[in-house]
């Protein structure tokens, strides 16, 4: 059920407002919704009195796939081993 569902989507919004500081405009443009839609949504679950938006299934399916995109990305940025210096030799760059 998406209303269910929104709960999650909220906390996983969260968590990458306070643990990665990431943006709500950021993360709308990776899930390739409106801004105001997706900060709309996400504030609706933290503010008591007012009444929770439910997503369309259309927003659903792209948040959904934005957050496993921006999941991903942290995941391979987590895994990164960093600068290992392959394209330098001899002080010179290879590329040059």
């Amino acid at each position: 059920m998406i209303s269910i569902e929104g709960i999650k989507i909220r906390k996983d919004i969260e968590i990458l407002r306070k643990k990665y500081g990431m943006s709500i405009n950021e993360m709308a443009k990776e899930m390739k919704v409106n801004e105001a839609t997706l900060r709309q949504f996400f504030l609706s679950g933290l503010i008591k009195h007012k009444k929770r938006i439910t997503l369309s299934l259309k927003n659903y399916v792209k948040i959904r796939e934005g957050l496993v995109r921006i999941q991903n990305s942290i995941n391979d940025a987590e895994d990164y081993k960093g600068f290992d210096g392959s394209w330098v030799k001899n002080g010179k760059y290879l590329y040059d």
